[in-house]
């Protein structure tokens, strides 16, 4: 759950093993703060992600499509990257939470551009390890609110090394 304002919530979830939901608390289309002019990051009073980006789980290039299994790109978007955040930030809080895990070198993390935004998200090799990559981080990760969908990034910025074969 994230709350976009003292009015406006998030809630994102799955409905089964191959279906993802995003709700929200105001009636009409569905938009983000990264999607509305001037907008994004934490400068903007967007609420602050565990590792200082603002949490934006609808933020991508293109709008993400629901994961399924027949999904050729699953990804998990992480979050929104702060604004003073240094272009070689390493995310320690993420990092902790995947320490240990064996699945984690099986994932490609990034940090792709969304609309001017810097952005992190992970490519999975399927839906299932997509999801199971966005639990271990909502699990780990105080305040995280990690996204799945079927997608893929226009604009890579860098790949970041945020797990490894144990």
């Amino acid at each position: 759950m994230a709350a976009a304002s003292a009015d406006v919530v998030y809630l994102a979830g799955t409905t089964s093993d191959v279906r993802s939901v995003i709700l929200s608390s105001r009636p009409g289309k569905l938009s983000f703060p990264s999607e509305q002019p001037g907008a994004g990051g934490p400068d903007a009073g967007a609420p602050t992600a565990p590792d200082g980006g603002a949490q934006d789980a609808g933020a991508a290039s293109a709008a993400p499509a629901s994961l399924s299994s027949s999904c050729a790109s699953p990804f998990v978007i992480l979050f929104a990257v702060s604004k003073s955040a240094p272009a070689d930030y390493d995310y320690p809080a993420t990092r902790d939470a995947l320490s240990g895990w064996a699945d984690g070198s099986k994932y490609r993390f990034i940090e792709y551009s969304h609309r001017g935004q810097r952005m992190l998200g992970a490519s999975a090799p399927d839906a299932a390890r997509a999801e199971a990559l966005a639990a271990r981080l909502r699990e780990r990760v105080k305040g995280a609110s990690p996204a799945v969908a079927c997608f893929s990034p226009a604009e890579i910025l860098r790949d970041v090394r945020l797990a490894s074969a144990p």
